[in-house]
């Protein structure tokens, strides 16, 4: 009879445990008998706490201390496994690749469920942005390699220690094989948290009544008061052409909440739960916001999408999704919100960045399967 595999996931941000919820449910339900799942929390490695709701108490290990107590306590944990799967979210964190190493000893493999886009591209551009020399060459390597020389700058970024990469779409795969990746690490699975919001046709007001503004760390304090200023004169236009309008503004998680709540405006409220859960309670007409991944829940929720441009940026910065309506000066925001509105597109022209847009693919079953192909 073959043995039990034990499944570890190590989520450290709001959204991994989203995508890792689903997979667990899935294996709860239907493949109990050939894995066994705990998921790893050590609420002094994130840097903003998030809740564990949806995970049975019973598949919990909660690491409490700091990183020399920690580390001790998750040594203890692995060795308590011959061997088995590391789910992750982000690879490349300093204190998750000492968890890495640690996995590895114990017979682990490592598997990174992508969370977030990766741009090749991007990646090459903020590479020269940060240093006077061409190095074109090692940017396709950044990712891949441990021993890069750039890559306590590039940490934040994927792709660094994993195994194996499930990975969104085809699309998303030949951005890890451009970046370095080899081809046979890489399954196209789809992702878990994306494929519970694809079923949505609400029907939305007109004229719009709920905008939402997603925010964005800044890159300094020039760029930080420059989407500052940008914020304030959208209210200012929200007010001038909507007599009824509510604007709900979602921090980024690595934003203090409380430059938000300086904001005293009665139709500006200030949403403090995840995003995921603000996709499934609010409905939104409109969605502003930066160069960021979360336009691809919005894709997929089919909500018109106005990509913000502040002065400290380029179009450039827009690497992402460059087909959207960006947004330079705020005297445009009605025709940029009329423009969205009525231009009439099909989800399907989306499906490149994921998988889950194709209504026949099932992202949830397709990692569950990769793991059983992996032993």
């Amino acid at each position: 009879m073959k043995e039990i595999v034990n499944i570890i996931f190590f989520p450290t941000i709001e959204s991994h445990i989203d995508n890792f919820i689903p997979v667990i449910d899935e294996i709860e339900e239907e493949y109990s008998r050939n894995f066994s799942c705990q998921v790893l929390y050590v609420p002094s490695l994130i840097t903003r706490k998030f809740s564990l709701k949806g995970v049975n108490n019973n598949n919990k290990k909660t690491v409490e201390g700091k990183w020399s107590e920690v580390g001790k306590n998750i040594n203890v944990f692995f060795s308590n496994f011959n061997e088995g799967l590391l789910i992750l979210g982000n690879d490349s964190g300093k204190f998750t690749k000492k968890i890495i190493r640690i996995a590895r000893k114990n017979n682990f493999k490592i598997i990174l469920l992508q969370d977030g886009l990766l741009n090749s591209d991007y990646i090459n551009k903020a590479i020269r942005r940060n240093y006077s020399w061409s190095f074109t060459y090692y940017a396709k390597s950044i990712l891949a390699h441990n021993y890069s020389p750039f890559k306590n700058y590039m940490g934040g970024f994927m792709g660094q220690n994993s195994d194996y990469f499930f990975l969104y779409s085809e699309e998303a795969k030949e951005e890890f094989i451009k970046a370095g990746i080899c081809q046979s690490k890489i399954r196209v699975t789809g992702s878990p948290r994306h494929f519970i919001l694809r079923d949505n046709k609400k029907k939305r007001k007109n004229p719009p009544k709920n905008f939402v503004y997603f925010s964005t760390p800044a890159i300094n304090s020039n760029d930080s008061a420059s989407m500052r200023n940008m914020l304030f004169e959208i209210i200012q236009q929200l007010k001038s052409n909507y007599e009824d309008f509510k604007l709900i503004i979602k921090n980024h998680p690595r934003e203090s909440i409380e430059y938000f709540n300086l904001i005293s405006e009665n139709n500006v409220q200030i949403y403090q739960g995840t995003i995921g859960e603000l996709l499934e309670t609010i409905e939104i007409d409109v969605a502003l916001s930066y160069n960021s991944t979360v336009i691809l829940e919005l894709l997929v929720k089919n909500i018109p999408v106005i990509q913000l441009l502040p002065k400290t940026r380029s179009i450039t910065d827009c690497s992402y999704f460059n087909f959207l309506k960006t947004l330079e000066s705020t005297n445009k925001l009605k025709s940029a919100i009329d423009h969205v509105i009525l231009k009439s597109e099909s989800k399907n022209r989306y499906s490149k960045f994921l998988a889950d847009l194709d209504t026949n693919h099932n992202s949830v079953k397709a990692v569950v399967s990769e793991f059983s192909n992996l032993n």
